[in-house]
C-alpha cells in the first residue's frame, strides 16, 4: 500500500472532483491504481496483476513506473499501453500479465480519452436500462 500514491489528489476546479481508495484482499498484492497531472491533463490509471504476494507486488511497481514514464511524452492511452505491452514484455520469460485501465482527462476542454486492456469492472449488483 505504501507504493500507491498518498499525496493528496491535487485541486481540479469546481466541475471536477477527484477521490481514489483501494481495500486490498491480502497485504501485499498486484492491484493498483496511478495518478498525476501534466500539461493540464488528468493521467490515471487502475489495473490487476495476476498473482498475490511480492511478485505481483514488484511487477506492480514496475507497471506504475513503465506508465508514469510514457505518459510523460504521450497523450494517446491506447498508445500509453501498447509502449508499456512492449516495454514489459521484452525480454522476460514471466507468464504474469496485467489487465490495465488508462485515462487521459484533458483539463482545459473535458475530452477524456481511454483506453481498457482487459480490466473488468464487476459490482454486486448491475442495472441496465430497456432498449
Amino acid at each position: 500500500m505504501s507504493i500507491l500514491p498518498h499525496a493528496q489528489i491535487p485541486s481540479l476546479g469546481a466541475q471536477l472532483q477527484l477521490y481514489a481508495s483501494m481495500t486490498p484482499a491480502k497485504e501485499v498484492g498486484g492491484d493498483l491504481y496511478d495518478y498525476f497531472v501534466h500539461d493540464n491533463r488528468l493521467y490515471f490509471c487502475i489495473g490487476d496483476v495476476a498473482g498475490k504476494g511480492v511478485p505481483a507486488a514488484l511487477f506492480m511497481t514496475t507497471v506504475c513506473g513503465a506508465f508514469r514514464l510514457l505518459a510523460e511524452s504521450e497523450t494517446e492511452p491506447q498508445r500509453i499501453i501498447s509502449r508499456m505491452n512492449d516495454m514489459l514484455t521484452r525480454d522476460t520469460s514471466m507468464t504474469i500479465f496485467v489487465t490495465f485501465f488508462a485515462g487521459v482527462l484533458d483539463l482545459d476542454t473535458g475530452r477524456l480519452r481511454y483506453c481498457n486492456a482487459g480490466h473488468i469492472a464487476r459490482a454486486a449488483h448491475a442495472h441496465y436500462g430497456d432498449n
